[in-house]
């Protein structure tokens, strides 16, 4: 039986800032992906979401080295969400 991925607590404020920005954010919960697609103004973005000094997993550090898509950010904050989709400087 697999158990369900854990999220971080920064996560809902995170999604909820973005929703009201008018993004669409689709979890995801696949061993070493990004927690958050995030569709904004017709560009997509990958966030890790991680709360205080949370780091990267081995595998999510796999993926990042390989990714050659759109920039994998790494967020704690909403405002480095807000930032990581362009609607912050």
């Amino acid at each position: 039986m697999r158990r369900a991925a854990r999220r971080d607590n920064a996560e809902p404020a995170i999604v909820a800032a973005l929703v009201r920005l008018g993004c669409h954010v689709l979890p995801i919960s696949s061993p070493g992906a990004p927690d958050l697609l995030v569709g904004w103004r017709s560009r997509t973005y990958l966030l890790e979401v991680k709360t205080g000094r949370g780091k990267r997993t081995p595998l999510q550090e796999q993926l990042a080295g390989l990714w050659n898509g759109g920039p994998l950010v790494l967020v704690r904050t909403v405002d480095e969400a807000l930032r990581a989709v362009g609607a912050m400087r």
